[in-house]
C-alpha cells in the first residue's frame, strides 16, 4: 500500500466522520478502564487492586496514544 493511497483512505475516512469515530473510541476506552476500577475496588480481593493501581495509569497512556492514531494525526 502506498503512501499516496493511505493519504486517499484517510481523507475518505475523514470524510465519513473518523475524527468522531476518534472521540467515541477514546471516550468508550475510558469507560472501560473506569467500569474496570470500579470491579476492582469492589471486589474483595485486595491484589487486584495492587496490580491494577500498579498498571491503570500506564494502559490509560497506552490506549489513548493508540486511540489518537485513529486518524492519522496527533490530537
Amino acid at each position: 500500500m502506498t503512501e499516496e493511497f493511505k493519504a486517499e483512505l484517510v481523507a475518505l475516512a475523514k470524510i465519513r466522520g473518523l475524527d468522531i469515530a476518534e472521540d467515541l473510541a477514546g471516550e468508550l476506552a475510558e469507560l472501560a478502564f473506569d467500569v474496570v476500577g470500579l470491579v476492582v475496588n469492589k471486589s474483595e480481593n485486595k491484589y487486584d487492586d495492587m496490580v491494577w493501581t500498579a498498571v491503570s495509569g500506564k494502559a490509560r497512556e497506552l490506549v489513548s496514544d493508540l486511540v489518537d492514531k485513529i486518524d492519522g494525526q496527533e490530537g
